[in-house]
């Protein structure tokens, strides 16, 4: 998620945000949700910080907005098959 974050030049909150709001619509769909975790913040020492870690599906759908409830699944089983 830091990663999404520089590199399209939006706050680490706003990418997590997105993140929470993609694993609401996987939850729904029985789909693999993205994995988070906590970790020392980069700057700021004592600080623990929430990230995510993103499959390339997932960061595909973050990356595009795509709206994961309309389209059809048959990908996501199939990644969902993988990373079980």
């Amino acid at each position: 998620s830091r990663e999404i974050a520089e590199i399209t030049g939006k706050q680490h909150r706003h990418v997590i945000r997105d993140c929470d709001k993609l694993n609401t619509n996987y939850l729904k769909l029985n789909i693999v949700q993205i994995w988070t975790m906590e970790v020392p913040h980069p700057t700021v020492s004592g600080r623990m910080d929430r990230v995510m870690h993103l499959t390339k599906i997932q960061t595909f759908d973050l990356m595009t907005g795509y709206n994961n409830l309309l389209y059809l699944q048959p990908p996501h089983q199939k990644s969902k098959q993988y990373l079980s």
